[in-house]
């Protein structure tokens, strides 16, 4: 799968947060406060980063749309599907993160919402774990339950477009970028047996918020991925030719005297790197260099009805 796996930085920003989240149980200091904004400046710059990748592979779709419309326009459209599905993911957690960040600092409602480097609160997890999780002990029925229902709705939707076979291709991935499974009975601590619980409770409003930007990581690769496969399927059916030639082909190959000369001149296009199965008159011939090389020494009565017969089989790969 295109871009499948994450990269090492990615890698390392979410061992980060695990570590963090796992010394919270233990101590909350200014130290492991302040380190979260850290985390979340570095997903930030991560997400900044993955957009701006994508913009790149929305150019050259625009680029191939103007060269061969037809052919590019099925997959570009399905690309913009998967933007504006991802644009509205990322934008519903920026209203969330700044919702938490508003109620937590007290603010009026226009009033400019801070950075997390710049919450004055940062410790505060009351506020956060009554937005998200309410007082219910499963903490469905709040923004987290809502925030899940969005994922699941955002993973739907996003794959309706694409084919079955990259339907199966993609949903194992999206369930392990964005899953909202409940813990396994046997791992649940703390009794936070529910998505919601295990996700949200408890945790400070910078955790909070560096995990939401996590998620919003998770939206821009997955939206990467898929639009990566878009373009590189374009012509994923194509034979690629890689050589061109001058050719002339007559009705005859000898001419008498005042006699009219006939011939259609061309190029000829070729893949010197695969070889195609070309069969005359039944029998194959050797292939070198992407050309078939035929040889023949006829009878006085010539080749059977005059006619050569030319067969190519040239090996495809069809999606």
């Amino acid at each position: 799968m295109a871009g499948g796996k994450l990269s090492p930085r990615q890698k390392m920003i979410g061992m980060m947060y695990l570590v963090l989240t796992a010394l919270l149980a233990l101590n909350v200091s200014k130290e492991i406060i302040n380190a979260f904004v850290t985390v979340n400046d570095s997903l930030e710059a991560s997400n900044t980063n993955t957009t701006s990748r994508n913009e790149r592979i929305y150019a050259d779709f625009q680029k191939a749309m103007q060269n061969d419309p037809t052919k590019v326009g099925p997959f570009n459209t399905k690309a913009q599907s998967s933007k504006k599905l991802s644009a509205e993911m990322i934008t519903y957690i920026d209203n969330l993160k700044k919702d938490i960040t508003v109620k937590v600092e007290g603010l009026e409602a226009n009033a400019a919402v801070p950075a997390p480097r710049d919450i004055a609160r940062k410790d505060d997890y009351d506020i956060p774990t009554n937005i998200l999780c309410g007082d219910k002990a499963d903490g469905r029925g709040h923004k987290a339950t809502e925030f899940k229902e969005k994922i699941n709705k955002f993973k739907a939707d996003i794959l309706k477009p694409l084919s079955p076979s990259d339907q199966k291709l993609f949903a194992p991935r999206l369930d392990q970028l964005l899953n909202t499974k409940d813990p396994d009975p046997k791992l649940v601590q703390d009794n936070k047996a529910t998505w919601e619980m295990a996700t949200f409770y408890h945790n400070p409003v910078v955790a909070t918020i560096a995990l939401l930007t996590k998620f919003q990581g998770d939206v821009r690769n997955v939206e990467s991925e898929i639009v990566n496969h878009l373009y590189t399927s374009i012509d994923a059916g194509s034979f690629k030719f890689d050589n061109l030639e001058a050719r002339v082909i007559a009705p005859t190959s000898y001419v008498l005297t005042g006699q009219e000369y006939k011939a259609d001149v061309f190029l000829a296009a070729y893949s010197s790197t695969s070889n195609p199965e070309i069969s005359v008159g039944g029998a194959s011939i050797p292939v070198e260099g992407g050309l078939g090389k035929y040889s023949t020494r006829p009878g006085s009565e010539g080749l059977k009805n005059g006619v050569v017969l030319l067969k190519l089989k040239i090996p495809l790969q069809i999606k």
